[in-house]
């Protein structure tokens, strides 16, 4: 499911959490980037939104790029 899509025909009837691609952030550097900054911004615009992925790898990396978005 694409989280964008979702928020924009429901608006907030939903909290989302995650859909972001673990294989691309992964990747760490910039595919992390390009995934994260493909949704992130849009998602905490429209509100209701936490981004998330299950445990990998490159969760510090991840988690600092993250903070550009508080």
């Amino acid at each position: 499911m694409d989280a964008i899509t979702i928020r924009k025909k429901y608006g907030n009837k939903f909290f989302l959490i995650g859909n972001l691609d673990k294989r691309e952030l992964a990747k760490g550097g910039e595919a992390m980037k390009k995934e994260i900054d493909s949704k992130v911004p849009i998602l905490k615009e429209l509100g209701g939104y936490i981004p998330g992925v299950d445990h990998f790898q490159k969760f510090k990396e991840y988690a600092e790029y993250l903070k550009i978005f508080r």
